[in-house]
């Protein structure tokens, strides 16, 4: 499995929900606030930020980067 690190200088504060438990599980397809959608990679409990990668294209691999609770939401399932 491909392992990805979030860059060394890249920090963050903590949010609110730091020292809380996570809300979703890692590997979950999410989208954010702004309609990109994401993978969690990891939940970072201290700060509580999760660590998400963007779903691109084949052959193309974004950067991971850290996401506050508040900017994710859970994909609805088309009904038909």
């Amino acid at each position: 499995m491909l392992e990805r690190k979030m860059p060394s200088s890249y920090d963050s504060q903590p949010t609110e929900y730091a020292s809380q438990e996570p809300k979703y599980k890692n590997e979950q397809v999410m989208t954010t606030t702004s309609g990109e959608i994401v993978t969690i990679l990891h939940y970072l409990k201290e700060k509580g930020l999760y660590v998400v990668i963007k779903k691109d294209e084949p052959g193309i691999v974004s950067p991971a980067y850290k996401i506050n609770p508040d900017e994710l939401a859970e994909i609805e399932e088309k009904k038909s």
